[in-house]
C-alpha cells in the first residue's frame, strides 16, 4: 500500500505509438532527407573523389613474374633433405614437392641474400644499391636495417604452386619495373646456384 507521502511507482513501459504517430515520424524523416538531399549527395560524391585522389597518389607498383618446374631440379631426396635442414624447412620427402621450393624462395637466408644484392636501374629516377637502401632503411643499424628490409621484401614477393604440374610461380612487386625484374632474376639465380651446389655434392659422394 502506498503512503500518501510517497510518490506512486511509475511504470517503465512506454505507451505504444499510435499508427498516426508512426506515419507522422516517417513523413518527418522523408522531409528531412529531401531538405538535405543536396548535402547528402555532395558528401557522397566528395568521398568518392577523395578515395580516387588517394588511389592516384599511391605509388605505382610493377610486378615481375617468373616460374620454374621441378624438372629443372634433379637433386636426390637425401640432398634435398640436407638443403631443407639448412634453411629450416620441413624435410620429409621434398623431392617432387613444389611446396618445398616455395618455402625455399621465402626462407630467411634466401631473402637476406636477395636484400643484400646490388641492383642498378635507369630511367628518370635511376637507382643503384641494395634493397636496404631502396626501402629507405640506410639510416638504421646494419642488422636492424636488414631485418626490416627482409620483412618488406617478404610483403613484396608472392609465391604460388601447382601441385599437379609441379610448377612454382612467384611475383615481385616494387616501384620500378626494372628493379622488380632484377629481383625476380636474383631469386632464380640463387635457386640455380643451390641446385648446382647440390649436384656437385652428389658427384663427390
Amino acid at each position: 500500500m502506498t503512503s500518501p507521502h510517497e510518490p506512486a511507482a511509475q511504470s517503465d513501459l512506454a505507451a505504444p505509438e499510435s499508427a498516426e504517430e508512426t506515419e507522422t515520424s516517417a513523413w518527418a524523416y522523408a522531409i528531412t532527407l529531401l531538405r538535405w538531399r543536396y548535402l547528402i549527395v555532395g558528401l557522397t560524391l566528395g568521398s568518392g573523389v577523395l578515395a580516387a585522389a588517394n588511389s592516384l597518389r599511391a605509388p605505382r607498383q610493377y610486378a615481375a613474374t617468373a616460374s620454374f618446374s621441378l624438372g629443372n631440379f634433379g637433386s636426390s631426396d637425401a640432398s634435398l633433405g640436407n638443403l631443407a635442414s639448412r634453411f629450416g624447412l620441413a624435410s620429409g620427402n621434398p623431392a617432387g614437392n613444389p611446396l618445398f621450393y616455395a618455402g625455399l624462395l621465402q626462407s630467411r637466408e634466401v631473402l637476406r641474400d636477395v636484400a643484400l644484392s646490388t641492383y642498378r636501374t635507369g630511367g628518370p629516377a635511376p637507382f643503384e644499391g641494395d634493397l636496404v637502401r631502396y626501402f629507405g632503411l640506410g639510416s638504421l643499424a646494419g642488422e636492424l636495417a636488414l631485418r626490416r628490409a627482409v620483412r618488406k621484401l617478404t610483403v613484396a614477393v608472392s609465391v604460388s604452386t601447382d601441385l599437379k604440374t609441379g610448377i612454382v610461380r612467384f611475383a615481385v612487386r616494387t616501384g620500378s619495373p626494372e628493379l622488380s625484374s632484377q629481383v625476380a632474376s636474383r631469386f632464380l639465380t640463387l635457386l640455380n646456384e643451390f641446385n648446382l651446389g647440390l649436384r656437385r655434392t652428389q658427384a663427390r659422394a
